[in-house]
């Protein structure tokens, strides 16, 4: 659920990291970060852990590392508009 709501923020701009701690499913934790790929397409970058590991800040750094590097070769190959 954290990926769709990630990617629906998106094409509303709100680029804001989504935290499913086991709320779709007890088993999984989720952390999904908005990613705009152009004008018209989104994504999202994701980190899924089982449910009995707590989403930590270092999780969540890890993901925003992820984006950020993303972002950075999207707009170094010119895919990013």
């Amino acid at each position: 659920m954290a990926c769709i709501r990630a990617h629906e923020q998106a094409h509303r701009g709100d680029m804001q990291l989504v935290v499913d701690a086991g709320g779709a499913n007890p088993r999984i934790n989720c952390i999904a970060a908005p990613l705009r790929l152009s004008s018209d397409d989104v994504g999202a970058v994701w980190l899924m852990l089982p449910g009995g590991v707590a989403v930590s800040g270092a999780n969540i750094a890890a993901t925003h590392r992820m984006v950020a590097r993303i972002v950075k070769q999207l707009a170094r190959t010119g895919a990013e508009r």
